[in-house]
């Protein structure tokens, strides 16, 4: 059965894409982070992907450069599926790219239907059609513009089939997307140059017609001023009124300048566009002329050093809160899914840090944080109600589902582990005690330490 890769970092999202593919015989894969895609990619091969753009850690954008970056990947179609909109993130998605782009907002069942047809998947129970009604189609729905016919089978990259094969398919798919991006660029050109002449002919009438008031403005005051000479007020008057009407002109014809000024600025950024576009019909070509591409050597302990640091200074934590509550898990699950892509194989070790934080004691017998103004001699510390630090007490329910279901972790490449230091190690270095020092400035200082540490070893 064929597969296919939801990508999205929302439940409900997923869960929406996922019943309208239901009447398909497709396999549904998700993955929750691009981080997670990339590793899942490894070892499968969907027949297409649907990537969101809006995700924590790395985004769709980015994830996207990486997939078609890798002659593995790069003949694999990409759908974005997010609510992201406008026409310069459209252009910039397809330079990229990107085979098209599904609104989460406006998204219907036939949208979807027309993007899988193209690629020859039907829905169950219906025969496929033949290669020349399907490529007779595809010629249609793009005015005419050759397009290669695209074969679900073939979108998945086989690992036994021959280079010849492969670099059809990878021209195949080349060409479909050339078509593509010329008809975008066409379009997109004729409705840039129609706003720019509506934008000038509109600036030109508004001016003409505020000359012809400024005139006839002039004329009633040189009139009423030969009129009736009577008294300089009235001369004072029609001045002024000159120079209102002078000034409303030059006033108009700054908004008229700025306007055009913006309309070149959005002609420059379609032109880098254009740029970008030509740019990645190079790269695709050079890739399909050559088959093997040399790995990029990474700095593997400056590498695990970083992330090491990063999720690190990320990761406190309140005085009531868990240290391994859902947002910290999610960071946690970058830091692991970035290493498993890097080809690290190893321990990650989280450290537990407590901060000695002064407390007070109500009537009922519960301990909590010391009001900011109480001296700091009338505080109880934590290490003097607090002996023994057990990590098992601090393993959340969602620390424990990602345990239980990230890849790197289940295949034995990433051992992970949750260890107390208790109140030893701060990062930080208390104040010394004195006699006018209140809680909140000690405080401070413990919230700072009470915090997860990461710790990398290799195997």
């Amino acid at each position: 059965m064929q597969r296919v890769l939801i990508v999205d970092d929302s439940k409900t999202a997923q869960v929406r894409l996922k019943k309208m593919l239901g009447c398909y015989n497709l396999a549904v894969d998700t993955a929750y982070s691009a981080e997670e895609a990339l590793y899942y990619l490894k070892t499968e091969s969907p027949v297409i992907i649907f990537l969101d753009h809006h995700m924590e850690g790395m985004d769709g954008l980015e994830a996207l450069s990486i997939i078609k970056a890798n002659p593995k990947t790069a003949v694999i179609p990409v759908i974005m599926y997010t609510s992201q909109q406008g026409d310069v993130y459209v252009s910039q998605a397809r330079a990229l790219g990107a085979l098209d782009i599904l609104s989460k907002d406006t998204m219907q069942f036939s949208n979807l239907e027309r993007m899988l047809e193209m690629l020859n998947i039907f829905p169950k129970d219906t025969p496929e059609k033949s290669p020349a009604l399907v490529d007779k189609k595809t010629r249609k729905s793009t005015d005419k513009i050759d397009s290669p016919e695209i074969n679900s089978s073939s979108s998945g990259l086989n690992s036994k089939r021959q280079p010849q094969e492969i670099r059809d398919q990878i021209s195949g798919l080349l060409e479909f997307h050339i078509s593509g991006l010329r008809q975008q660029l066409h379009e997109q050109s004729y409705s840039l140059v129609r706003r720019l002449s509506a934008e000038i002919d509109r600036k030109f009438e508004q001016k003409n017609q505020q000359e012809n008031e400024r005139e006839k403005a002039s004329q009633a005051s040189v009139e009423e001023s030969l009129v009736e000479p009577k008294t300089s007020s009235l001369s004072s008057k029609a001045l002024w009124g000159i120079l209102v009407v002078l000034g409303v002109v030059v006033f108009q014809n700054y908004q008229a300048r700025s306007s055009l000024t913006r309309l070149s600025a959005d002609y420059q950024s379609l032109i880098q566009i254009v740029q970008q576009e030509q740019s990645l019909i190079q790269t695709l070509t050079s890739k399909v002329s050559v088959p093997d591409v040399q790995s990029e050597q990474v700095d593997r302990g400056a590498l695990i050093d970083a992330l090491g640091w990063a999720v690190d200074a990320d990761l406190q934590f309140g005085f009531d809160d868990e240290p391994l509550a859902e947002d910290q898990v999610t960071q946690i699950s970058s830091l692991v899914y970035r290493l498993a892509n890097a080809g690290f194989w190893g321990e990650v070790q989280l450290i537990v840090h407590q901060g000695n934080f002064c407390l007070t004691e109500d009537s009922s017998g519960n301990w909590s944080l010391a009001d900011d103004d109480v001296l700091i001699q009338s505080c109880t510390f934590l290490e003097d109600i607090e002996d023994v630090f057990d990590s098992a007490d601090y393993l959340s329910v969602a620390y424990a589902n990602f345990e239980q279901s990230a890849s790197p972790i289940t295949s034995g490449q990433i051992e992970l582990f949750v260890s107390m230091e208790g109140l030893s190690s701060p990062r930080q270095e208390y104040p010394s005690i004195s006699s006018d020092m209140t809680a909140k400035e000690w405080n401070r200082v413990a919230l700072v330490n009470n915090r997860v540490s990461v710790a990398l070893r290799e195997f």
